[in-house]
């Protein structure tokens, strides 16, 4: 009778108290005059639920910020790296972030652990510029790691056990030992070693052993074996060395039910099941504290101002039950402590909700009776109605993703506005249809390889779980088109647990996935681009010796006929062979790209005019060049040779003849086809130029290969593989795009995008003679390769030059020094050990302001080049080189140092 009539007062008294609250609420909802300005904060996670950690981190900052009373909108954001870590996996995590919130500003960012603050204190400038940062949660903190940055701010995770030990000490005065548990997991293994070192000053008054790396079953035994002058210290520990996991909380329970002796802990999760406590902390600890740090900045105060908590944060905390169990005086423990679970009167857990409701029931209690009867009259109708059917219709309209509703026999109740669009029903005629006939999906031929979606509401029935499709997986709408999906089924239980339908989940992934797709084939091709380019740049040093040695015996050979054929054919096929090299470099864009204003379609018309007797007669070349503006930026040779590649390719597709069309037309990119696009464009006008046939088609299955180095699908002899990738580095070269547009039949169509540009197109000046006979003087060759300094030491030799060489750029640099006054020219390779060509460079202009310096490579960003011909280079040799250029070049060079020198 006790329980029943405490149990009818707790009812009535809740009747009472909601009663007080709405009338409350009447009377102050006319005084709220004004709010303040919403607020966005971020709360990134490390990890995912349902891990205990995460979800408590995310209560007690809800719980401190108070969102929805305070406006805050709180966005919640899981990395779930315990599951997935990578760096394809974190671009990608990046690459999501800044799509989803590029028109989202935040006013505060909150990290949760080391992976999430290691990942905004990397990215936050990048993806949030400026966004305050606080974090909490962090192991091992180190302030050098905020070192440069602003705004950023938060608590770190660290243990007390110095401080609990003394309190152990303090209260069990006999202790001779205490025996302290860590697992052997990396966060065990840290804290064990943090507490040796905190605890060795407290050695002399107390014997610490630390458990070993043994079987949860062992280690039970062992705490079994306690005995009186000795206490047991539970620090981290998750799992035994036999893989047998569970909670900390559960953890705790069975080592203390092992445990003939008290067993203090520093983690707030173990304060359950016996153990006594201790100075600890926590999920909940560090996330108030990180919540209260950041609802200052929130309310005003510059984040840099809001001090840093290396040294964590901590409550004297301890079980009521273990107090009791260990005759513990509480009078003995640190003010200001907590003890949990200790049994309270109903006045003093609530005597402040008491004293509140006895003074609202005295003055307003004439109101409240006038209220009742409505109340009592509304309440099951309100009741239903705003908790059932408004509340769902409204989350249903509000949410981003498809919601479909089904009866247990799969006939279609509801459909939410999402669903409607990307459905193509309207939820009226949706209603009383089966889920298959309005839900109907297939596999993607790209999807990866697993067994056949299955998401039939009987599949979710008879499972009772939620039911994920694998990604790939297509929708066919009622107009017959196609969207990428990610769905999920799950049953819709009655109160009393009875399965009465099923809900259906899902969002259209399209674009989400071709960009995903974009950018790994960009990301394969910028690593097929480096491979290339250093493959070219060991070729061309080995060009360089065989074509500079080939010159000279045509020097020396002079009279002999037989001979010089024969050298004649070893230069023909070093050319060739360099011809390669360059196409290599175009590819991955290293080779020297010429900058210089264009007419786009003069360079189109001198390509169709060199084609006209290559294509053959059974092709049409037509042309349709309709672009309005036409001037680029660029190097015409390349871009003639790209269009030339590209008409020769389609040639290659029509084996009977066929139809090829040159079109051009001016097209504005919007910066949001920019960003998700895989090439490095710039938001303006492009010239769009369209090459299309009517040929054979290209396989989707290879489409994804053609622009990659020797890839080729002509038959043996046919091809190099490198012309369309040497059309993909110049396009990219160009800050440009190019796309392929193809089925297998009726033909291929490749578009290419370029950016245009306002400058004038200036008439081609007449090259400047050289002198033919000028003074030699001394050259200084710096070249890590045996063969290619030996060869230039042997045609400067024959040109009439004094040569000093060097084996790198450091020896380079002590002979330049050595000889400053006697060297005319350097002849300088950029990629050496020791000490590179770009620092030799600045290194010798640094000892003569005037010294005259020639770069040699076959294997150089355009872009650096050009950087150190404004800083004074004097010319630059692309390997391999001929004699005649390098005698231009020398040359070149000599009357540069000499005005050079006049002038100053």
């Amino acid at each position: 009778m006790k329980t029943q009539k405490t149990s009818n007062f707790g009812a009535c008294f809740s009747k009472m108290r909601a009663l007080f609250l709405i009338f409350g609420l009447i009377f102050l909802c006319g005084g709220a005059s004004s709010t303040r300005p919403q607020q966005r904060v971020l709360l990134l996670h490390s990890y995912a639920p349902p891990m205990n950690w995460v979800t408590t981190i995310t209560e007690s900052i809800e719980a401190e910020l108070l969102p929805e009373t305070n406006g805050i909108d709180l966005r919640l954001e899981y990395m779930d790296t315990k599951r997935h870590f990578s760096p394809e996996y974190l671009a990608n995590f990046k690459t999501m972030l800044a799509l989803k919130y590029k028109s989202t500003p935040f006013d505060l960012i909150i990290a949760s652990d080391n992976n999430a603050y290691d990942f905004i204190r990397l990215q936050r400038d990048t993806l949030f510029a400026g966004t305050p940062v606080v974090f909490c949660g962090v192991n091992g903190f180190d302030s050098k790691t905020m070192e440069g940055l602003a705004d950023f701010t938060g608590v770190a995770e660290v243990y007390a056990p110095k401080e609990t030990v003394e309190l152990m000490l303090q209260l069990h005065p006999e202790t001779r030992e205490i025996f302290i548990i860590n697992d052997c997991l990396t966060t065990g293994r840290q804290v064990r070693l943090s507490m040796e070192d905190e605890l060795a000053a407290l050695s002399d008054r107390v014997h610490f052993i630390h458990n070993e790396d043994i079987p949860l079953s062992e280690l039970k035994q062992q705490l079994a074996n306690l005995k009186t002058g000795q206490l047991a210290l539970l620090g981290v520990y998750f799992g035994d060395s036999q893989g047998i996991h569970s909670t900390f909380s559960k953890m705790g329970e069975e080592l203390q039910a092992s445990c003939p002796v008290p067993m203090y802990c520093l983690l707030d999760f173990n304060l359950t099941g016996g153990l006594v406590g201790g100075r600890v902390t926590g999920a909940g600890i560090q996330g108030r504290a990180a919540a209260a740090m950041a609802a200052r900045i929130l309310d005003g105060q510059p984040a840099d101002e809001v001090p840093t908590r290396p040294d964590g944060a901590f409550v004297w905390a301890f079980s009521h039950q273990a107090l009791q169990r260990w005759d513990i005086d509480p009078s003995l423990l640190p003010t200001g402590h907590i003890v949990l679970h200790e049994p309270i009167s109903f006045f003093v857990e609530n005597r402040n909700l008491v004293l509140s409701t006895m003074a609202i029931f005295a003055a307003l209690f004439g109101a409240i009776l006038i209220l009742v009867v409505n109340i009592k009259r509304r309440q099951k109708a309100e009741a239903d109605l705003s908790e059932s059917e408004n509340d769902l219709s409204t989350t249903l309209t509000s949410i981003g993703d498809g919601v479909i509703a089904t009866e247990s026999n799969g006939l279609i109740t509801r459909l939410n506005p999402v669903a409607e669009e990307l459905l193509g029903w309207s939820e009226a005629e949706a209603q009383g249809k089966h889920l298959t006939e309005v839900f109907r999906l297939r596999v993607s031929e790209t999807a990866p390889p697993g067994p056949p979606v299955d998401l039939s509401f009987e599949t979710v029935l008879r499972s009772g779980e939620t039911v994920t499709i694998a990604r790939g997986t297509i929708l066919i709408t009622r107009d017959g088109s196609e969207k990428l999906i990610a769905d999920s089924g799950a049953p819709i239980r009655s109160g009393d647990g009875e399965t009465r339908g099923v809900v259906i989940v899902f969002r259209d992934v399209t674009e989400q996935m071709h960009t995903e797709r974009r950018l790994q084939q960009a990301q394969k091709m910028e690593s097929v681009g480096q491979l290339a380019g250093g493959i070219a740049h060991d070729f061309n040093n080995m060009l360089t010796g065989i074509i500079g040695y080939a010159e000279l015996l045509q020097i020396d050979l002079q009279d002999n006929d037989e001979q010089l054929e024969s050298v004649s054919r070893i230069l023909q096929a070093g050319e060739r062979a360099s011809d390669l090299t360059h196409k290599l470099l175009d590819f991955s864009r290293k080779g020297k790209v010429l900058s210089t204003p264009l007419d786009m379609h003069e360079v189109i018309r001198d390509a169709l005019s060199l084609l006209e007797r290559t294509v053959g007669q059974s092709v049409t070349m037509v042309a349709m060049l309709g672009a309005e503006r036409v001037t680029l930026v660029g190097d015409p040779t390349q871009l003639q040779q790209a269009v030339m590649n590209l008409c020769i390719n389609a040639r290659d597709a029509m084996p009977d003849g066929g139809t090829i069309r040159i079109a051009t037309e001016v097209v504005d990119l919007s910066a949001v086809h920019c960003t998700t696009s895989a090439f490095d464009l710039v938001a303006g006008p492009h010239l769009r130029l369209s090459v299309s046939d009517t040929g054979t088609g290209i396989p989707a299955a290879v489409r994804d290969r053609i622009f990659e180095p020797f890839y080729t699908t002509k038959e043996r002899g046919r091809g190099t593989g490198l012309g369309l990738a040497a059309v993909y580095g110049c396009i990219k070269a160009h800050r440009g795009a190019i796309h392929l547009s193809s089925i297998e039949k009726p033909g291929t169509t490749f578009v290419v995008d370029l950016p245009l540009h306002d400058m004038e197109i200036l008439p081609v000046s007449e090259p400047v003679k050289m002198p033919e006979n000028v003074a030699r003087g001394t050259v200084l060759v710096v070249d890590d390769d045996d063969t290619v300094r030996s060869m230039a030491i042997d045609l400067l030799g024959s040109m009439g030059y004094e040569v000093i060489s060097a084996i790198d750029g450091a020896d380079g640099l002590e002979k330049f020094a050595a000889h400053l006054n006697e060297i005319d020219v350097v002849l300088l390779d950029l990629v050496m050990p020791r000490l590179g060509g770009r620092p030799a460079f600045h290194s010798m202009r640094r000892l003569d302001p005037h010294a005259c310096v020639v770069l040699a490579s076959g294997f150089a960003e355009p872009d650096a080049v050009k950087d150190l011909l404004e800083n004074g280079l004097c010319g630059f040799l692309n390997k391999p080189y001929r004699r005649a250029e390098l005698m231009h070049a020398m040359e070149n060079a000599r009357l540069k140092r000499r005005a050079s020198q006049n002038e100053g």
